[in-house]
């Protein structure tokens, strides 16, 4: 049969095939190729851009104005008239990127052009562009390009200083191995070209944010969601992988929230296997083995939990929810922690609802607040009577929760916490010497009235 591959134009991505007898290994390759080459041409043409880009920046502040803030005022104009042409991925941090790109590499243009088969990508001279040693970038430059480092590879070996314990070594060969080792899952991942949100900018396409998310992330964040907009008074949602561009790496925001009332965002992002952060300049690296999930009574009482009794439950009331938390051989049991959607705030309505429908008028919060946790006040008694009797009842719905769970409210320790821990002693039946209260944690007065 004639070959027809022979007669297409001819291009080292056509060149290079070779048919093997395994179909499949042979699509694989095919596949891989293809990627391999959309790759190298799609980011040729963007270190060029990103180049000339910084070129006519640069050229614009010889032109113009001699301070040093004029490129910055040129980068902020051009950036908003950019973004309404061609949307995202030409804001002033990336205009910014793109004139430091090219007075940190005037003749890489030249090398783009000659040499596009080894260039590096833009997310690459983007990470080098971090190192200020002249000599140490350009080893990194000349070393990524060489052993074909991915991005991760590049950043990882720049945060970990490689250059200069290479240099102070007498074992290069350990410290590379080392270095090949921890980085060699970094050097796996085929898709990193779908994945690059640069890539698909530059391209025009819309950001899928999926690829960031495994379905246990999906699922936890689902339900975050619904939780934090029922946590309180001044949240408001803003978004979902949230795409933060800095100097070292891409980052996605799992979920972000503005708070109006602290005027402030509150970012949420969850981690799987590993935390990296800096703090007081140390770099800090931690690797998650394993997770155990406790309500968040524990950060109350962890620090008391090795004079506690063999068994001891926790019973910690908030303002949303009730969570109930069995300590075993001085140990929290995952497996047998409860959450009950029913704190004080649903006894504060309640009462207010009993009062408008009895007196037809409402009791201020911050004096139910005050009932509930002294015991006593100078309201009128019918109010009164009726704020106690609501309580009394919240309390024997603690009560039997306890017991539906089958735990004995005469034998089993139990300590109560969190801001309806004083509650409970207040306005509780039981007064046994195996209940008690750990009223170190209050701070019901604010935390009720922040979220009701």
């Amino acid at each position: 049969m004639e070959n027809k591959l022979e007669k297409i134009g001819q291009n080292s991505f056509m060149d290079n095939f070779v048919k093997t007898d395994d179909i499949l290994k042979d699509m694989c390759g095919i596949i891989e190729s293809s990627q391999k080459a959309a790759y190298q041409a799609v980011n040729t043409l963007l270190v060029q851009r990103n180049w000339l880009i910084g070129y006519r920046i640069a050229e614009e502040e010889l032109g113009g104005d001699e301070r040093s803030e004029y490129g910055l005022e040129v980068i902020k104009k051009i950036s908003k008239e950019l973004t309404q042409r061609y949307g995202k991925g030409y804001d002033r941090s990336n205009l910014y990127h793109c004139l430091k790109f090219y007075k940190t590499f005037p003749e890489i243009v030249d090398t783009a052009c000659r040499q596009s088969g080894v260039l590096l990508s833009w997310s690459h001279y983007r990470t080098l562009l971090q190192v200020k040693d002249p000599e140490a970038r350009d080893w990194y430059e000349k070393e990524a390009a060489e052993q074909t480092w991915s991005v991760r590879t590049l950043q990882r070996n720049i945060s970990s200083q490689y250059y200069y314990r290479m240099l102070k070594t007498q074992k290069k060969e350990l410290v590379e191995s080392e270095m090949k080792e921890l980085t060699a899952p970094y050097q796996n991942d085929k898709l990193e070209f779908i994945k690059n949100p640069v890539v698909a900018e530059f391209l025009g396409f819309s950001q899928n944010t999926d690829f960031t998310e495994s379905d246990l992330e999906k699922s936890i964040l689902s339900n975050l969601q619904k939780f934090l907009m029922e946590l309180g008074k001044g949240y408001a949602f803003v978004a979902r992988q949230q795409h933060i561009h800095t100097e070292k790496q891409d980052y996605y925001i799992d979920l972000v929230f503005y708070n109006y009332i602290l005027k402030c965002f509150v970012l949420i992002d969850l981690k799987t296997e590993k935390i990296s952060f800096k703090y007081e300049n140390e770099s800090y690296h931690i690797e998650i083995d394993d997770v155990a999930v406790f309500p968040q009574c524990y950060a109350a009482v962890v620090d008391k939990i090795p004079a506690m009794a063999k068994k001891t439950l926790i019973v910690d009331i908030g303002s949303w929810t009730i969570d109930i938390m069995p300590v075993i051989n001085k140990s929290p049991d995952e497996s047998k922690c409860v959450t009950i959607p029913k704190g004080l705030i649903t006894c504060m309505r309640s009462i207010n609802e009993q009062c408008v429908r009895q007196l037809n008028g409402e009791v201020d919060e911050s004096e139910i607040q005050n009932i509930m946790r002294y015991g006593r006040s100078d309201i009128d008694d019918e109010y009164f009577a009726i704020i106690k009797a609501e309580i009394e009842d919240f309390v024997d719905k603690v009560y039997n929760s306890i017991r539906e769970f089958g735990y004995n409210l005469k034998t089993t320790p139990i300590v109560f916490v969190g801001g309806g821990a004083v509650v409970m002693k207040n306005f509780g039946s039981h007064d046994a010497k195996n209940i008690s209260y750990n009223l170190d944690c209050i701070v019901f007065g604010t935390f009720c009235k922040w979220f009701a």
